[in-house]
């Protein structure tokens, strides 16, 4: 009997390699949002302020049989009331293939399982009014949306 389950997401953190498909994660974004010509960062810009010692944001890349299904760019963040480490969701996206397959399944899962849950206590995610629509797992997984 054939299992009819679809294949789990498998999520990673990115590495230096990653920074074209990271950009194209981006660009991916803005088309969605009608604001492509807005973005003027590069895969260089990303490889040189996302990777090294004073690294700027983290990312964590869904993959579905070996294909790019997601990604989720944040950097951490400090909550002066809560007195809690925190994450501040900058981008979020999932290839419209991939939708509905687990891909953005909130801080818990898959994102968390990738990244430890005592590393992002608080993850915050201010969004536009165009971003709506994909929001609502966050909020059922206990993000601040802003």
């Amino acid at each position: 009997m054939v299992d009819p389950s679809p294949p789990l997401p498998h999520v990673r953190l990115v590495v230096a390699e990653d920074a074209k498909l990271i950009h194209a994660g981006l660009l991916t974004i803005a088309k969605y949002l009608g604001s492509e010509e807005r973005v003027t960062s590069t895969p260089d810009d990303i490889r040189r302020h996302g990777f090294g010692a004073q690294q700027a944001f983290t990312v964590l890349i869904a993959e579905i049989e070996g294909a790019f299904a997601g990604m989720c760019l944040f950097f951490q963040s400090f909550s002066t009331w809560r007195g809690q480490k925190g994450a501040y969701i900058q981008d979020i996206v999932v290839e419209e293939r991939f939708r509905g397959a687990g891909v953005g399944g909130g801080a818990s899962t898959p994102y968390g399982s990738a990244y430890p849950r005592e590393r992002w206590y608080l993850p915050t995610f201010v969004r536009r009014r165009e971003e709506r629509p994909g929001a609502a797992f966050l909020r059922a997984d206990g993000a601040f949306l802003g």
